[in-house]
C-alpha cells in the first residue's frame, strides 16, 4: 500500500513556525482593508450661496484642539474627530485668486473660489455638535 509522504514531526514545527506568522500578517491586513478607514470622520461640501464650489481647508476646534482637513473643489473631510461641540472655520489658502483662462473647458463653478475672510474666525458658523462615527455636514456661505 502506497503512504501518504510525512514531514518528520521537527519539521513540521519549523514549517508552522515560519507560516503562522504570515497567517497573521495576511489576515490582519484583510481586517484592515475591509474597515474603509477611520470610523470617526465628518464630511460634506461647501459652497458659496451661488453655488460655487470652495477650496482652503476646513477646521473644526474643541477642548483645545484642532482638527483639519483639506477642502478641495468643494469637498472636505476630517478624521478621528472626538465626540463633542465644535467650533467651525471655513480657511481659504491666503495666496492670490487663480485665474481661469476664457477658454478653459472646465466651469469655473467646479474651479473652486477662496472663501470669504470671516468665515476664518470661530463663531461666524454655528456650532457643530459631533456624535461620532460617520456624519455628514454641508456648509452654504454668504459672500
Amino acid at each position: 500500500m502506497c503512504q501518504p509522504a510525512m514531514l518528520p514531526p521537527a519539521r513540521r514545527l519549523s514549517f508552522l513556525r515560519v507560516l503562522a506568522p504570515v497567517f497573521l500578517v495576511a489576515a490582519a491586513v484583510l481586517v484592515a482593508g475591509c474597515s474603509g478607514g477611520p470610523s470617526d470622520a465628518v464630511s460634506g461640501e461647501v459652497k458659496m450661496k451661488d453655488g460655487k464650489a470652495v477650496n482652503g481647508e476646513v477646521v473644526f476646534t474643541g477642548g483645545g484642539k484642532e482638527y483639519k482637513g483639506p477642502l478641495t473643489t468643494g469637498k472636505y473631510k476630517v478624521e478621528n474627530l472626538p465626540k463633542g461641540e465644535y467650533d467651525v472655520m471655513i480657511k481659504g489658502f491666503g495666496g492670490p485668486a487663480v485665474q481661469v483662462p476664457k477658454d478653459s473647458k472646465v466651469p469655473e463653478s467646479n474651479m473652486g473660489v477662496s472663501p470669504p475672510d470671516k468665515y476664518s474666525k470661530p463663531g461666524v458658523l454655528p456650532k457643530y455638535n459631533y456624535p461620532g462615527g460617520r456624519q455628514t455636514q454641508n456648509f452654504t456661505l454668504d459672500p
